[in-house]
């Protein structure tokens, strides 16, 4: 893994201790998945989720997107999960639910910060 890329991991370890689990890519990136995302204050069934992406080998000057959760994702009031929740896909094989965040300013004036992300991605879904 590229640097850049092994200290976005330690600072997710820091921000997510216990739960943060990854790859190495063959290109320096890295796939991660982050545990136990607390949904408690949403509209879901299910009371957390696990997070997966993929923190490319041009980190920090590249969005960290998509973004994947739990695949049986499903609202209380039986609703639809909404724009930008995409059902059937799959992070590695894995099957999932891809969630579609861009971050709009990214690159040497505006360094990726991948615990950030996950943090905002995360309360992006709750506030659905």
């Amino acid at each position: 893994m590229k640097p850049a890329v092994e200290a976005a991991i330690a600072a997710l370890r820091t921000r997510y201790p216990n739960r943060v689990e990854h790859e190495s890519l063959s290109d320096g990136g890295a796939k991660v998945t982050v545990a136990e995302l607390s949904l408690t204050d949403g509209p879901y069934e299910q009371t957390d989720t696990w997070c997966s992406f993929t923190i490319t080998f041009l980190h920090p000057y590249a969005d960290i997107y998509p973004l994947f959760v739990r695949p049986d994702l499903r609202r209380k009031d039986g609703r639809a999960l909404g724009d930008a929740i995409n059902l059937g896909r799959d992070f590695y094989g894995k099957p999932a639910i891809m969630l579609s965040r861009k971050t709009k300013l990214v690159g040497p004036e505006y360094p990726m910060d991948a615990a950030l992300k996950v943090e905002k991605v995360i309360q992006w879904l709750i506030s659905r």
